[in-house]
Parts: structure tokens; sequence; C-alpha cells
């Protein structure tokens, strides 16, 4: 049996299409970017506006276009370079945890909960980087846990075989150790590597295991460089100093 083409197929297409299109540029359209917006105190306020209900506007302000919040400045982007933020804090063991200005080593520092996929498949290779630094005193891995419950970390803790410390985040926040949010968690896994100075050198959000990060290496290069002690080939050879002979030969 033959059908006839007569393009009704082609044109339903095109419709649809540019129904598709319309859809995408009203909603396009009603985005609206750099608002000027007036508060009720007559304060003006140019933002992004995000979203819009009946109850409230979501904007997005540039940081740098914001003074105080609160009356307070706001803390500098954790990133490369910036002074990681100092805390104390016992990690699952009852073990005092810190990092400071003078730590004399280098820390790995991860934030992670139990149910991310992505810190799941980073979990072996930050235990696998615990086992090949834990003789080093010059390196430690240092773990934030996230999560809800301390029986679930615990779980986790003892079904992965995780031997490096792990604080539980809620225990430090009740003890005024807010760690998620002095280190800027807004997403996870996030993972820090400072130096002994108390410097972040590097800086990760998501797997660095699926973005085939080595951390490995990149703890070695912060290691403080050792002299080796010179070859004896290297050594200058000492030459007697030889003086003029008295007496016959």
């Amino acid at each position: 049996m033959r059908t006839r083409d007569d393009g009704s197929t082609v044109r339903r297409f095109a419709r649809m299409l540019l129904l598709l299109g319309l859809c995408v540029l009203q909603g396009w359209v009603g985005m609206s970017w750099a608002k000027t917006i007036k508060l009720t105190d007559q304060t003006e306020v140019t933002a992004d506006v995000l979203q819009t209900d009946d109850d409230s506007i979501i904007m997005r302000i540039p940081r740098e276009r914001v003074a105080t919040v609160d009356g307070q400045p706001l803390p500098p982007v954790l990133g490369v370079g910036v002074a990681a933020p100092s805390f104390h804090a016992k990690d699952l063991a009852g073990v005092d945890q810190a990092i400071g200005p003078k730590s004399d080593h280098v820390t790995l520092l991860h934030f992670w909960v139990h149910w991310c996929p992505h810190c799941r498949s980073d979990a072996p290779q930050i235990q696998a980087l615990h086992d090949k630094f834990h003789t080093n005193p010059n390196v430690r891995v240092l773990a934030v846990n996230l999560d809800d419950e301390r029986q679930k970390v615990d779980q986790f803790v003892q079904e992965q075989h995780v031997t490096y410390p792990v604080i539980f985040a809620q225990e430090a926040t009740a003890h005024g150790t807010d760690l998620p949010v002095l280190y800027q968690v807004q997403g996870f896994p996030l993972t820090y590597l400072i130096d002994e100075r108390g410097v972040i050198r590097y800086k990760t959000v998501g797997s660095f295991v699926e973005s085939k990060v080595d951390l490995g290496a990149k703890i070695l290069e912060l290691l403080p460089k050792i002299p080796l002690p010179p070859s004896p080939a290297s050594q200058p050879v000492e030459q007697k100093k030889r003086g003029k002979r008295r007496g016959w030969w």
C-alpha cells in the first residue's frame, strides 16, 4: 500500500518547533535582568530578578556591590591564596582537630555526605591518600561530614574502613563551630588543600576522581623541600700540600 506524501507531517513538525520557539522566547522575555527595585523605605536596589511569586521576589546582587550584611562585611571568598578559617573541633573518636595559621603540615580537608554518589566515588581515594601519607608528619587528611544523623556516618565509616579522622559537622556546630558556613560549603564533595602556613592552595567542588585531579601530586608539591646531602663524588677532594723535601734522595 502506497501513501501520498502531502507534506502534512513536515508542516506539523514545523508548527511544533515554532510553538516551542515562541515558548522559549516568551520565557526569555519574561526573565528580567538588572531591574531597579525601590523598597518601602525608598531604598533602591539594582539586581537580577531570578523569580517572582505572590509573596516574594528572589534577586541576585553582585557580591562586589554588597557593603555589609547585618552590619558586618562579607567574608572573603575562600579561594586559592586566601587564609583558611581557623577552627577547633573533635572528630568521631573524640580527638581534637584544628586548622590554624601555623599548622606545620599540609592538610587535605574534605567535606562530604554519605548519600552523595560523587562523595562515594571519592571516598576510596581519600582513604588511599591517607594510607600513602599517614606516616609523614607533614601531611594530614581530615574530613568533615554534613549528614543529619551520626548513626549513618558511623555506619559508612565502618563499612568503608575509613581510618582518617572525620568530624561530624552537626556536633561541631553544637559546640559553636559552624564548619559549613565557615568554609562556605555550597556543594559537595568540596575539597581544600591547605599548606603549612594555613593558606588555601587548591580548591575543587565535585569529584576530584571524576575530574582526574592527582591530589597526591599536589600534596607533594606543597611539602617542604628538604635539601639532600651532597654525594661523595661532588665533594671536593682535599689535596695535600707538597713542600720541598730536604736531604738526599
